[in-house]
């Protein structure tokens, strides 16, 4: 491994960890979060597709995962859950008690979500591909037993086609897509409740 790799690999690990060394070397401004979940317990939901149930999604169970991960990693936020969970959420296929879902594990809050919109076709280009995640995203306050805070969340990938940065339709580049996009809106959501550091050059 070459030196200049290392150094690379170094870097990486601390931007994806969140650590304040890099914001502080690196980017001059932090940006508050919108809804603070930091040092918090919370129970994050596999997001649900808008004519499915919670847990039956594979992209539902995807975002859940990318996005435990990201807060753990930014705001020191604990992710729980377990069977449990799934067994709470799955028996109210009416309307789930999320107050009674997060005192089942101890949690502060319970995240979930919707999955409006999902595609990876632009629009009027034959061959070539464009991503569009459309996501409401809700956090339950376990204590007070209310909705706390929710806002739609859209990513789209490549954000201009007609600037060159195209995908034509193949198999491995769906998958390429479909991590980009996803990558995208997690990254979004971990800045929407941990805050994130920001460029100001």
């Amino acid at each position: 491994m070459t030196r200049l790799t290392a150094f690379g690999l170094i870097l990486l690990a601390i931007s994806t960890s969140g650590c304040s060394i890099f914001g502080l070397l690196y980017r001059e401004k932090f940006v508050d979060p919108d809804y603070d979940l930091t040092d918090r317990k919370v129970v994050i939901i596999p997001f649900k597709d808008m004519r499915k149930w919670y847990f039956e999604v594979p992209e539902g169970r995807d975002l859940a995962t990318g996005i435990a991960a990201r807060l753990a990693s930014e705001g020191d936020v604990e992710p729980v859950g377990g069977k449990e969970v799934h067994e709470a959420v799955w028996d109210n296929v009416d309307e789930v008690d999320w107050a009674e879902v997060g005192e089942l594990v101890g949690a502060d809050y319970v995240l979930y979500g919707t999955i409006r919109e999902f595609r990876n076709n632009a629009k009027g280009v034959v061959g070539v591909m464009r991503g569009r995640l459309r996501l409401d995203v809700s956090v339950w306050d376990v204590k007070l037993d209310k909705l706390a805070y929710q806002a739609p969340i859209e990513t789209i990938y490549p954000e201009d086609i007609e600037s060159g940065d195209i995908m034509v339709s193949m198999e491995q580049n769906e998958r390429e897509l479909r991590i980009k996009l996803f990558g995208k809106a997690i990254r979004k959501i971990g800045a929407m409740f941990c805050g994130e550091w920001v460029d100001t050059y």
